[in-house]
């Protein structure tokens, strides 16, 4: 079997999540002899200097992985959004340019794990070819071109207004001299700072003050916005199969329109068999409390924060560690006594992070489509506190093995944290609990035979894990 992955890219330019997982994939599949050749195809930097897109080899990026690169594909807005939904959707030289390289690789199954950089031509033409396509829902981008749909005030967005909101969102999508600077490597190191972000930002301003929606291309409206996603959700719908990690993520992409075959089943990141159960007794005391994760809005630490304020000016007594967060987190609510700030660690330290941790919260505030952190934590033995917008929520046994409580809620959050604390034994029999419950469908190597399934002609599709 012959597999073509469309992904968003490879370290150091793409980390994450998707990144990790699609690594992940590609080291199982080199153990299987039913796997012959495995591609990589992800969207590469937009020149300054010309718009011809062509797709590329890239020896050497990742051994035993014929990786390509499509030079100048469609905008790679990411967070910030995109100010030109329809190039997302109509591309004509860069799918020439994708059917080309699959008349060359001849895949019997194309993944897409992201259609960044990309459009429904993806699908189109692979199906055109009689090659089978699969979608993996890592994210919302085919319907939200910032991919988490939040919107502008910082809110999780459960309504556009026919996609009126859209243009607000995207006001500050990033220019292509912005992407250009982002994406070159001499800018890795600090491309992530607000200081390149804003110097860059200025920089075009200054050279392309006369053409604000970037090239002299006219405005967007609502309407390329609501057609980019109409297309886009058509494509996911035609797929032979869709795979999601829980309800949450399919129910949102039922919400605007997809009606296709899927399966579901838990994602599993690079790294977790490397975690093993937490020692000593559970729980300590205090009760010992972990936020993993950035420190972003749609994360929800503040929420955390704010609620163990609130306890704490009531008498509480806890722990609180950050792990992952950066260096920028208002903590002037909470005793610095209480909160061990970790701004970064690698992955291969966060076994050992977790070993005195007895709780660890994930306060998302966005439709989260799975909660890496939630499965680390379980895999840990370690009880989970999630909002309901997690979908790592379908995974546990409520009032067992972890609780729930309505996203962007403190007050419910922090009544949640409040019985805990007064009650550190269910902590414990939470712990006991999650010792003895069935891990099987977590491992890589359960995922992989799900995978396998959905790449062969004949799928369980439309059923659960």
């Amino acid at each position: 079997m012959r597999i073509l992955h469309v992904t968003l890219g490879l370290p150091p330019l793409r980390s994450g999540g998707l990144t990790s997982y699609v690594l992940k994939l590609i080291a199982l599949q080199k153990q299987d002899p039913d796997i012959g050749q495995i591609a990589l195809l992800y969207p590469g930097r937009e020149s300054l200097l010309f718009s011809h897109s062509h797709i590329r080899s890239r020896p050497r990026k990742l051994e035993g992985v014929s990786c390509y690169e499509l030079t100048n594909p469609a905008p790679i807005g990411l967070l910030g959004g995109i100010k030109e939904p329809l190039r997302d959707i109509d591309h004509p030289e860069a799918a020439r340019a994708y059917a080309g390289l699959l008349r060359e690789l001849e895949p019997d199954v194309v993944h897409i794990h992201s259609f960044i950089g990309f459009g429904p031509y993806l699908v189109t033409l692979a199906q055109q070819m009689g090659i089978r396509v699969i979608y993996t829902a890592h994210d919302y981008y085919p319907i939200c071109p910032t991919v988490n749909l939040m919107n502008a005030q910082s809110l999780r967005c459960d309504e556009d207004h026919g996609c009126d909101d859209c243009l607000a969102c995207n006001r500050h999508a990033p220019s292509v001299f912005e992407r250009a600077l982002r994406d070159n490597p001499a800018f890795y190191p600090v491309r992530r700072s607000k200081r390149f972000k804003s110097l860059a930002a200025a920089l075009a301003r200054r050279l392309f003050s006369s053409s604000p929606s970037g090239g002299g291309r006219a405005e967007a409206t609502p309407e390329d916005y609501a057609l980019r996603r109409e297309r886009l959700i058509a494509a996911i719908s035609a797929c032979n199969v869709t795979t999601f990690a829980s309800h949450a993520v399919l129910e949102v992409y039922r919400r605007y329109g997809f009606e296709g075959q899927y399966a579901l089943f838990p994602l599993i990141p690079e790294g977790v068999e490397k975690l093993t159960p937490r020692k000593g007794a559970l729980p300590g005391y205090p009760v010992r409390i972990a936020f993993i994760g950035r420190a972003t809005i749609e994360k929800g630490p503040e929420l955390l924060i704010r609620a163990l304020s609130r306890l704490e000016k009531k008498g509480y007594d806890f722990r609180l560690k950050l792990l992952g967060t950066g260096a920028k987190v208002d903590l002037r609510d909470i005793s610095p006594s209480r909160v061990t700030l970790l701004p970064s660690f690698t992955r291969g330290e966060l076994n050992t992070l977790l070993d005195d941790v007895d709780l660890v919260v994930v306060p998302s505030v966005w439709f989260e489509t799975f909660g890496f952190v939630a499965l680390e934590g379980y895999l840990k033995n370690i009880p989970l506190v999630l909002s309901d917008s997690v979908g790592f929520a379908d995974y546990i046994e409520p009032e067992v093995t972890g609780w729930l409580f309505s996203s962007g809620d403190a007050h419910a959050l922090r009544e949640v944290l409040a019985k805990l604390l007064d009650e550190p034994e269910k902590l414990a029999q939470a712990n006991y609990a999650i010792a003895q419950s069935d891990k099987e469908r977590f491992t890589a190597k359960a995922h992989y035979k799900r995978m396998k399934q959905c790449y062969q002609p004949v799928t369980h599709a439309g059923q659960d894990a």
